[in-house]
């Protein structure tokens, strides 16, 4: 299995971009961000969604490069953005970058986006917010394959959600997930994986999931004016939700994060069942993966590089040169994107 640095997948995923016509801070950006996926051991939402969730959309037009971001309507406490289809990485990162800027002055700030590309993993923005002293939060509706409880036609979304909340000496609580689970399966190497497309009608698993889903599709979807539901048929539109919350305004940050450290050991102390190895809080498996990878790199299964080798040739990426020199440095985004150890 090839390994490849965190610097590596960076200078590939900048190529690619460029490739397509991209700029630079398109390109840096996009790259900052989708290698946290990989990092995080959630490459279904990095090296593997280079494919279907973004080549493929920037070549049908669905994602559109080079956008001006317009700003619709903006004040002490909120923004909304139309991203005219621009790359989720940037228009996620900006809006939650501007929203934690907002927050320490106002408290709590609002972001929302339409017509926001692919947005990725959220809680690579999310854990923008904890260098800040910010819980931060963000959700978004997606493209309907789910049906409602109790109905048969696709109408919902496989819709993200993700909390960051930041901590003393522990890990940070990071919550990154799906609202159902229905798109979750097994590989035959017993690897967890999503398909792509999901099946033509899915199902909720529990009535909590589609009571959710509901809650979320209506806020970033109707708040942002993007279509929902069954309304909702091109890919591309959506909606994205981006909430910061700056905890000196509400209490002292050290005894916020002392209490959240303090129940983070109760639960890993708690009594494990029989079955059980070991208590884990939300993204403590992803921080600890990080660590690892950011160190020893990133393994890559010899069916995925067969596959990404084949799509970099096919649109003309040096990916050799790429893998040979890596560039290291940022390339000037202004978005203060975390480390692999945030």
């Amino acid at each position: 299995m090839l390994v490849l640095q965190p610097a590596q997948l960076k200078a590939l995923y900048r190529a690619v971009i460029l490739e397509l016509g991209g700029t630079l801070d398109e390109a840096g950006t996009f790259a900052d961000f989708l290698v946290l996926a990989d990092l995080r051991g959630m490459d279904w939402q990095g090296i593997k969604s280079l494919d279907k969730h973004y080549v493929w959309s920037i070549q049908e037009g669905i994602i559109k490069l080079g956008q001006e971001i317009a700003v619709v309507s903006e004040g002490p406490a909120h923004l909304m953005l139309d991203a005219g289809g621009e790359l989720g990485q940037v228009t996620c990162a900006r809006v939650m970058n501007s929203a934690i800027q907002k927050a320490k002055s106002a408290g709590v700030a609002l972001g929302a986006v339409q017509r926001s590309g692919d947005t990725g993993l959220l809680g690579s923005y999310t854990v923008m917010a904890i260098a800040h002293d910010c819980i931060g939060v963000m959700f978004n509706a997606t493209a309907p394959y789910v049906a409602s409880w109790g109905g048969t036609e696709r109408t919902h979304g496989i819709d993200p959600l993700s909390v960051a909340i930041p901590a003393g000496r522990e890990y940070p609580i990071l919550l990154d997930m799906s609202l159902t689970e229905a798109q979750t399966v097994f590989d035959q190497d017993g690897r967890w994986e999503r398909p792509f497309p999901p099946p033509p009608v899915m199902s909720f698993a529990t009535m909590r999931e589609y009571a959710m889903t509901v809650v979320v599709e209506l806020i970033s979807g109707a708040l942002t004016n993007t279509p929902v539901g069954r309304e909702r048929v091109n890919r591309g539109e959506t909606g994205v939700i981006a909430l910061a919350i700056h905890i000196p305004h509400f209490i002292d940050v050290k005894v916020f994060k002392d209490q959240v450290d303090s129940y983070v050991r109760q639960v890993k102390t708690t009594t494990r069942a029989v079955e059980s190895e070991e208590v884990l809080l939300p993204g403590e498996r992803g921080f600890r993966e990080a660590e690892r990878r950011s160190k020893s790199g990133v393994p890559v299964p010899d069916d995925v590089w067969a596959s990404t080798v084949l799509l970099m040739e096919s649109i003309g990426v040096d990916w050799q040169g790429a893998l040979d020199a890596p560039q290291e440095r940022d390339l000037g985004t202004g978005i203060d994107a975390p480390s692999a150890e945030s």
